[in-house]
């Protein structure tokens, strides 16, 4: 079943926020936490960044040991 951006937007803040007694720090932490499987989630799924002529990234390049002018 699809959840709505409100169902998501309050399951979050129930998770982070929902316990009053909590401290400060550790709601910090359930934020920050969040945030980083967020990101790690958005550059799993980003297309990767590939030179124009040899089809190769930045990296794999380097490792070649070629001097080809991909990314110079």
């Amino acid at each position: 079943m699809p959840v709505t951006s409100e169902q998501a937007l309050s399951r979050i803040r129930s998770n982070i926020f929902g316990y009053d007694d909590t401290p400060q720090e550790a709601k910090a932490g359930r934020v920050l936490k969040y945030l980083k499987r967020r990101v790690m989630r958005q550059r799993a799924t980003a297309p990767r960044r590939t030179g124009q002529w040899s089809g190769l990234t930045r990296s794999e390049l380097a490792q070649t040991g070629t001097c080809e002018t991909d990314w110079y």
